[in-house]
């Protein structure tokens, strides 16, 4: 039993997967979308935090569409979006994260 539980330990070690190495960082160390949704299960506070971050940071930019948040608490669906879109999860989070926003909160 020991030798199972070790070698089983040593070739989790061997390879690690990106939701481990993105599960033990903080939302705002998250480098790609992918990382930022494994991260935020560990830390919800600071996931909120780093999404208000990213839309202001982009809303800054000369090229910023604009956006009209109409929930007073986004994370939810803007988390259920990336889920939802895969194709964002290789984006650098800050993009991918004002992409779900630019598509859940259009102005009209």
């Amino acid at each position: 039993m020991a030798f199972y539980v070790l070698g089983t330990c040593c070739a989790l070690a061997a390879v690690p997967t990106i939701a481990q190495d993105a599960g033990q960082q903080n939302p705002s160390e998250a480098a790609t979308v992918r990382e930022f949704l494994v991260s935020c299960d560990r830390n919800a506070s600071q996931c909120e935090h780093t999404m208000r971050m990213a839309v202001l940071n982009k809303l800054l930019t000369k090229d910023a569409k604009s956006i009209c948040i109409t929930d007073v608490h986004p994370q939810k669906p803007v988390m259920a979006w990336l889920t939802a879109h895969p194709e964002t999860h290789a984006m650098p989070t800050e993009d991918g994260l004002y992409t779900a926003y630019e598509n859940l909160y259009p102005c009209r």
